[in-house]
């Protein structure tokens, strides 16, 4: 049987059938390519929203270390060095390390 040898309608019906498979299989194809890519980018976006969370965490614990120590910086300029007295001692004598404390010598 040869192809000139079939009816009319026949042709049409199997050149139907034909584009409606060779239509199944690129929407299928183009479906799965584009399930793949969502979902490479729905990783790379996550990827991407992790980096600008901990970045955005990052900043604020360094705002906050920065703000401690201008605090610090203001309250110690704020206050004199306090001195501490002995008990039982009379004297005041300047450490090393900027604090008052008494001395043997000095009391």
């Amino acid at each position: 049987m040869r192809l000139n040898d079939l009816p009319l309608t026949s042709k049409l019906n199997g050149a139907i059938v034909l584009l409606i498979v060779a239509m199944l299989v690129v929407g299928t194809f183009t479906l799965w390519r584009s399930d793949r890519i969502t979902s490479e980018s729905g990783t790379a976006i996550n990827e991407a929203q992790d980096i600008i969370r901990k970045s955005f965490q990052w900043q604020g614990m360094t705002q906050t270390a920065v703000a401690r120590r201008a605090t610090r910086r203001r309250r110690a300029r704020r206050r004199p060095t306090r001195a501490r007295r002995c008990a039982g001692r009379r004297g005041w004598v300047r450490s090393s390390s900027r604090r008052w404390d008494c001395s043997p010598r000095g009391c």
